[in-house]
């Protein structure tokens, strides 16, 4: 979780001002707010941040999903539960050393053992620009019709993806 000073925070630089925007003026709030938590990876060397991600819970009504997937959900419920992966963000300096692949994967097994105390149908993530969806979609994340950048991966999948890695 998020327990870094802000000092800290600010030196973190991902190449997006935004992402960066984020950590260091609206992580905290929003931890304390109960709005999202961040995940931070830090350097075991001098503990500076290498990379975060952010979650939250969130809904997707049923229209928003392809057809397939809202065939598999309940009729009656037109608001459906997922998670939100908010933020994802790798300091340049780590960049190209697969741990951007190890964020991600941190996020999906935090929702996954979420799922065992509250449920979702799915993680849904917002790419920043192409190039991320790029990265989502190589790990199995789905465009929504009609949607852009905002992209999904239904728990099944997440749940395939993610048992090996834990067990």
């Amino acid at each position: 979780m998020l327990n870094h000073h802000k000092d800290q925070r600010s030196c973190f630089d991902c190449g997006e001002p935004i992402l960066n925007d984020f950590l260091y003026n609206y992580a905290n709030q929003n931890q304390k707010a109960g709005v999202s938590s961040t995940h931070i990876m830090e350097s075991l060397d001098d503990g500076s941040i290498m990379g975060y991600f952010s979650l939250s819970a969130a809904s997707l009504e049923r229209k928003e999903l392809p057809e397939t997937e809202s065939k598999r959900t309940p009729k009656y419920v037109e608001r459906l539960p997922v998670y939100h992966l908010t933020r994802l963000a790798l300091d340049e300096q780590w960049k190209g050393k697969k741990l951007g692949e190890a964020l991600l994967l941190q996020a999906l097994i935090a929702c996954y053992q979420a799922a065992t105390i509250a449920s979702a149908m799915a993680i849904v993530v917002d790419a920043k620009h192409a190039e991320a969806k790029s990265f989502y979609e190589h790990y199995g994340f789905v465009s929504l019709p009609d949607a852009g950048l905002r992209l999904f991966m239904p728990m099944k999948k997440l749940r395939a993806l993610v048992r090996p890695l834990i067990s």
